[in-house]
């Protein structure tokens, strides 16, 4: 009779227990919003450096300023970036494998020589796990 006594009192226990400390997790969306802050942020720091055109040309100049910024140890985190320019330059640029990201555009006008040069350059940031 008491181990049935002690069976019914630890069930008791234990649903009391889940009933006070229920197993929940809440999600939140900061990660997507550092994303967002990061392009937006990397991309008028670009702009107010007046470097944009320079790396939309320059594939190595461009991922020397992006490994500058975001070293894992000032970040304390791993990011993966990419640029893509349209218009009347373009260089190629491979988009790493990222599972989640943001990316955003700005368009710039260089004037050359021969006239003006209208391109979109987009930076896009991401996770990369």
């Amino acid at each position: 009779m008491s181990i049935i006594e002690v069976m019914i009192t630890g069930m008791i226990l234990f649903v009391a227990f889940l009933h006070f400390f229920p197993q929940y997790v809440v999600r939140s969306k900061w990660d997507k919003a550092l994303l967002v802050i990061k392009v937006r942020d990397t991309l008028n720091t670009i702009d107010r450096l007046n470097k944009t055109y320079d790396f939309a040309m320059d594939n190595d100049e461009f991922n020397d300023f992006m490994n500058r910024i975001f070293l894992p140890e000032k970040t304390g985190g791993v990011v993966v970036w990419w640029k893509v320019v349209e218009g009347d330059i373009t260089v190629p640029y491979q988009i790493p494998y990222f599972t989640e990201g943001y990316k955003e555009s700005m368009v710039d006008v260089y004037n050359t020589t021969t006239g003006l040069k209208i391109y979109s350059f987009t930076i896009g940031i991401g996770y990369p796990y």
